[in-house]
């Protein structure tokens, strides 16, 4: 018969596990609020980065083939249309725009119908999509 002989020296007593808990608790209340506003912020670079490429679609789509093409900013998504085929893109929710926007739209030759700054804010940011005249391609601008 086997006896298991238990040391009492080598185990964590209560106290230990509750204080190293507190610890625990004490650093993930000062970090998850931050982890919140960076999830927030990569939401939002994730959307400007796939509205760009849409941008580009869009301006690719007219230049190159004779389809119907634009986007079309709504309060809450916008919507692509390429070739009347529509694809609905939602906003982040901490995201809006804050002025009245007309469709985006490009020429045969591939530049801006109507040049246009579409502006767009969340809680302490504001985006501004710059469509220069003359010019193909928006740039953005963070403030």
């Amino acid at each position: 018969m086997v006896k298991f002989h238990i040391n009492k020296e080598s185990a964590f007593t209560l106290i230990e596990l509750l204080i190293v808990l507190l610890i625990v608790s004490i650093v993930s209340l000062f970090i998850l609020p931050s982890m919140h506003q960076t999830m927030i912020r990569q939401k939002q670079k994730h959307f400007f980065e796939l509205y760009s490429s849409d941008i580009f679609y869009i301006q690719n789509t007219k230049l190159y083939t004779d389809k119907y093409a634009e986007i079309i900013p709504l309060n809450t998504h916008y919507n692509l249309n390429p070739s009347n085929e529509g694809i609905k893109r939602m906003f982040p929710e901490e995201l809006r725009k804050t002025n009245a926007q007309p469709d985006i739209s490009f020429s045969r030759k591939g530049t801006i119908k109507q040049p246009y700054t579409y502006i767009y804010t969340s809680k302490d940011t504001k985006y501004s999509i710059i469509f220069p005249f003359g010019k193909g391609r928006s740039y953005l601008v963070e403030e």
